[in-house]
């Protein structure tokens, strides 16, 4: 017996463009080959499909050897939905296997963690009576259309996880209608210090200078340092992240 409980199959939003996340924080969308967005679409039995928003006849399927790819309607993957271990996350199951994005890519797996629960990143509000309340991360989607440092964890969240400046970009598009940092941007001590850390850990995962770049302007609008921190404020940057911000000119 499974030790996930089902799901309301309908708490999930049907025939609506959305984006796959895992509790990893890795995106559908940033496997090559699969839809950006998809939509859930009904079936007998209870069961549902994934469907490429954009290419009516694209369907998850599933290969012999476990990988999954895009296909026809007819061999498409019919899943159920259950509850996953990490709040508000979602897992698919397919005759015992589970949906996941892991190192060996998108697959199903008789497995568990986090690379086999999803998260489901939509414009519109889930019925949340029939939902369990939302995870960190779905909270963090919610509030970051009026709060600054909500979406900025986010952002950071999406690019922990190994996706693209790109990507990220058309997410927030898709969330908020707009890739731009809410305005205005609160030069404060903390913030200062916050982007000076942030461009620590971008250096230290191994991104580019123009990826780092062009994340710093999905966080803070601009490449540019934000100017230095008054005095008295004890600083947490090293000169050679110092050196690297003086490198960023503002784009555009």
């Amino acid at each position: 017996m499974s030790r996930f409980k089902h799901l309301d199959i309908k708490a999930l939003p049907f025939k609506t463009p959305i984006g796959l996340m895992t509790a990893e924080g890795k995106l559908l969308g940033s496997i090559p080959g699969m839809p950006m967005f998809v939509e859930f679409h009904l079936t007998e039995g209870g069961t549902f499909v994934i469907r490429s928003s954009k290419e009516v006849d694209k369907y998850v399927n599933v290969r012999a050897n476990k990988y999954c790819v895009i296909g026809k309607r007819e061999t498409a993957m019919r899943f159920e939905a259950k509850m996953g271990l990490t709040d508000g996350a979602i897992i698919f199951e397919y005759f015992r296997q589970r949906l996941a994005l892991t190192e060996e890519g998108f697959i199903t797996y008789p497995g568990n963690g986090p690379a086999y629960e999803w998260c489901i990143l939509t414009p519109f509000q889930v019925n949340t009576s029939l939902l369990s309340p939302a995870s960190d991360l779905q909270h963090l989607a919610a509030v970051g259309d009026t709060d600054a440092l909500a979406r900025r964890q986010l952002i950071m969240h999406f690019i922990d996880g190994g996706n693209s400046s790109t990507y990220v970009a058309e997410i927030l598009d898709m969330l908020y209608g707009s890739m731009t940092p809410l305005q205005p941007l609160a030069k404060t001590d903390a913030i200062k210090v916050e982007r000076r850390q942030q461009v620590l850990e971008m250096v230290k995962s191994g991104r580019t200078t123009k990826e780092i770049g062009d994340n710093l302007v999905l966080l803070y609008g601009v490449t540019t340092p934000l100017g230095k921190t008054s005095v008295g404020v004890k600083s947490v940057e090293s000169g050679a992240a110092s050196a690297m911000e003086e490198g960023f000119e503002v784009v555009g």
